[in-house]
């Protein structure tokens, strides 16, 4: 049966307008005749074209669909809109043609094809093939589906879905069924990051659902997904579950791909490639739903689709699930270069997790070890042993069943450098995944302290990103001690200057802490050197020790350590006073220390007090990990006028002080004992002048102003009558008797360039014209080598210092 209608009618006007066209092929201007009106011009003829829109040839409707039919006409490969088209269809049995709706339905079914042709161009036609089927036939609903999918092939068990957001559901919906389908991703297709495909339960066309797929988290190419679950039947934007499976990252699945889903109630079990799972919905989602499969920006085909809505078979699938066994194995630690000479222990967890016991075995492949295949080994319960001349990669390989992981393991000579927020490990010093530092075992022997007495960069240590400053602690944790050395050396450097702290495990079972530093004795005294901490016994190496190094705020060191030693760990508190100064209580266990068995109170450095200073861990053979280091801090404060090691110094002011007399004779000086250092740097060129009063007439007592090696001295021999200056510089100059002198004097020292004048009153000491010390250290000292006038002082007041 044919049918035809006219979108537009041509008029005689057309016909006239042709005519007119043809009678004006002549040239009326040349009424003369000539060569060109004897030729005229050829006449083009025009191309015509018709395009039916919807794409491809062949389409497919079930009974009683419709779909509207448009077409493009184009002349000259430009669009028109005035050409008259006729439509007809080969069986109208099957399919209707509405010519004023544009629409075709399906009567029956069957194929028929719709041809659309110009009326003016009976040559120039379009057709498309409609196979219609009766949707009690059909697999998946042609109702609820989204985006661009192809299911024409659906009859011989093939349908694809072209990309972008798409879903296909199974017609009917339960809520007990098993849906199976597999996807074949073609090898064109590159699938990008967090773009995932998989099987689902569908309350509509996407908008809900319960999805258990596959997801490409790491955006490689390599044909790795993670099984993903995602539950939105609350709606896209209130999703109740949404991630990655435990244990299913990184899955390789291959590119064809068998799916499973079940659902029984509210139950739902799934099978992904052989990776499989439980899970219950608890949002109360009861209704039924449909078994389909969806895409997210992926293309791909699907075959092998089945749906079985059976109680039973739905029940006996459900319970096949607890005798899967292992779905995957996955090696818990991470780390692939590791040290030779060492033993790692290694662990794995079984996927889905299970109640059961599951055997794993344990095996190598040394194929890539180019030394120590031999010595290296792996125990029944994961424990990787690496020969001391171990070299190349070796792969560690953890089975249970047919699942199996592997870890492709580089054998270090000697570790890589690393760090992570809190520090830097160098020079074979193994920086853990928990931030703990280890020094190991095959490294024992190497030097990472260099200078016992002071600060010292090293190739194999750790240091602290965080530098300490004022008052502060430093806490940590030692374990794994293990020593050859006779004097073994676990480093805690804090900064430059005499500031070095040793942990130090003794074989007979003792333990001290030995410190390179200033000390005051109780004498009053104050020395550089090593200092021992009162030592305490049966300290169990291998057990977890707790140890803190503070500063108070007025510099003194206080070390604690565990007093239960045979714990295997330690806890702490920290508190801190309303004044800045640090109380550390370890189990109430404070340290005193010694020299030659005097006892002595740390201090630090004044400089080091003041200023930020790096910390440096290091061992000298000792291999130990040293783990929760813990670092609080002062303010950095700025310098006080003067700094004193000891209490022999008293009513420190910005222009003067007092000092006792000391009986020590030169060690005030040489070992800090009433030393005192101007923490103000001396101009180039000075004018320095104060007043000094002694307390009582002495018989030789003295104060001194040292500035580098030069010393400039007032001697109290007032008991005599006499009070005396002089210069030392290398060797002491003559004695100065000034005039009239009492208690109280006025002192003036000058310097310019590397001349000095020495005045006490108006007594020139000495004028040197050349060859003085022109350090810019300042310091005092004072002391009496009598016993008897030990407890005087010297007090120095209105202190000026300014250029010459």
């Amino acid at each position: 049966m044919k049918k035809s209608f006219l979108t537009l009618i041509a008029s005689l006007a057309l016909a006239s307008t042709m005519f007119a066209a043809a009678a004006c092929t002549g040239n009326t201007d040349n009424p003369g005749g000539d060569d060109s009106g004897d030729n005229p011009p050829p006449v083009t003829q025009d191309t015509y074209d018709i395009t039916i829109g919807g794409g491809g040839s062949s389409r497919a409707l079930t009974v009683g669909e419709s779909a509207t039919v448009s077409w493009t006409v184009t002349r000259n490969d430009v669009t028109v809109t005035d050409e008259p088209v006729t439509v007809t269809v080969s069986d109208d049995a099957i399919i209707s043609w509405d010519d004023e709706a544009n629409t075709v339905t399906a009567l029956a079914e069957g194929s028929a094809t719709l041809t659309v042709t110009l009326d003016n161009h009976t040559d120039v036609s379009a057709s498309v093939t409609y196979n219609v089927t009766d949707e009690a036939d059909y697999f998946f609903s042609r109702d609820i589906q989204r985006g661009n999918v192809n299911l024409n092939n659906e009859e011989s068990g093939s349908v694809s879905i072209l990309g972008g957001q798409a879903t296909i559901v199974a017609k009917d919906a339960g809520t007990q069924y098993v849906f199976r389908a597999t996807i074949t991703i073609p090898s064109s297709v590159t699938v990008g990051t967090s773009q995932s495909f998989g099987i689902g339960s569908f309350v509509n066309n996407g908008d809900n659902a319960l999805w258990f797929g596959l997801r490409n988290d790491d955006g490689a190419n390599d044909g790795l997904y993670s099984v993903y679950q995602r539950n939105f039947y609350n709606g896209w934007g209130s999703a109740t579950t949404d991630g990655i499976v435990n244990g299913y990252e990184s899955c390789d699945v291959g590119s064809e791909i068998e799916f499973e889903i079940v659902r029984d109630g509210k139950n739902y079990y799934y099978s992904i490639g052989g990776y499989y799972g439980s899970y219950t919905d608890n949002t109360g989602y009861e209704e039924a739903t449909y078994p389909g499969i969806y895409s997210q920006e992926i293309a791909f085909n699907v075959t092998d689709f089945s749906v079985t809505y059976d109680a039973e078979e739905v029940a006996e699938v459900a319970a096949g699930y607890a005798d899967k066994g292992v779905a995957a194995v996955v090696i818990n630690e991470t780390t692939s270069r590791l040290l030779r000479g060492e033993t790692y222990q290694f662990t794995v967890t079984t996927y889905p997790e299970t109640e059961g016991d599951e055997t794993i075995t344990w095996s190598l492949d040394k194929t890539g070890m180019t030394a120590g295949a031999d010595g290296t080994t792996v125990s029944s319960t994961g424990a990787l042993t690496l020969a001391a001349d171990a070299e190349g990669t070796v792969t560690l390989i953890a089975a249970c069943g047919d699942r199996s992981d592997s870890l492709e393991i580089t054998i270090l000579t000697v570790s890589d450098d690393d760090e992570n927020d809190q520090l830097t490990v160098s020079g074979g010093v193994v920086l853990n995944d928990d931030g703990s530092i280890t020094f190991p075992e095959s490294m024992i022997n190497v030097d990472g302290v260099v200078d016992e007495t002071d600060y010292a960069d090293a190739d194999y240590s750790a240091v602290l990103k965080q530098e300490v400053t004022t008052d502060f602690s430093i806490e940590f944790t030692v374990s794994g001690y293990q020593t050859t050395a006779e004097y073994p050396k676990l480093q805690i450097a804090l900064g430059e200057g005499s500031n070095n702290f040793y942990v130090v495990y003794k074989p007979d079972g003792t333990c001290r802490i030995e410190a390179y530093a200033g000390g005051v004795f109780t004498n009053g005294t104050y020395s550089h050197g090593w200092f021992n901490s009162n030592s305490f016994t049966n300290f169990d190496p291998t057990e977890e020790h707790t140890f803190c190094i503070s500063v108070a705020e007025d510099g003194t060191y206080t070390v604690m350590v565990p007093s239960m030693l045979n714990v295997s760990s330690v806890s702490s508190t920290i508190s801190v006073a309303e004044d800045g100064t640090y109380t550390v209580m370890v189990d109430e266990t404070e340290l005193t220390f010694n020299m030659d068995g005097n006892e002595a109170i740390l201090k630090r450095d004044y400089n080091a007090f003041s200023t930020e200073q790096p910390v440096k861990i290091a061992t000298k053979g000792v291999a130990a990990t040293v783990s929760d280091i813990i670092v609080t801090n002062g303010e950095t404060v700025d310098y006080p006028a003067f700094w004193s090691y000891n209490s022999n110094t008293t009513d420190i002011a910005e222009t003067g002080f007092t000092m006792r007399l000391t009986s020590l004779g030169w060690q005030t000086r040489d070992n800090y004992g009433n030393r005192i250092i101007s923490t103000t740097a001396l101009p180039a060129d000075f004018a320095m002048e104060f007043d000094l009063e002694f307390s009582e007439a002495n018989d030789d007592s003295k104060f001194v102003i040292r500035i580098g090696n030069w010393e400039y001295h007032i001697n109290n021999k007032l008991t005599t009558g006499v009070l005396e200056g002089s210069i030392y510089k290398g060797a002491f100059g003559a004695n100065i008797t000034v005039p009239d002198a009492t208690l109280s004097v006025h002192v003036r020292l000058e310097r310019q360039g590397d001349a000095v004048r020495f005045i006490i009153n108006d007594t020139v000491i000495e004028d040197v014209t050349s060859g003085a010390d022109t350090s810019t250290l300042l310091e005092f000292y004072a002391y009496n080598a009598n016993a008897d006038y030990a407890n005087e002082t010297a007090t120095v007041s209105n202190l000026e210092i300014g250029e010459y």
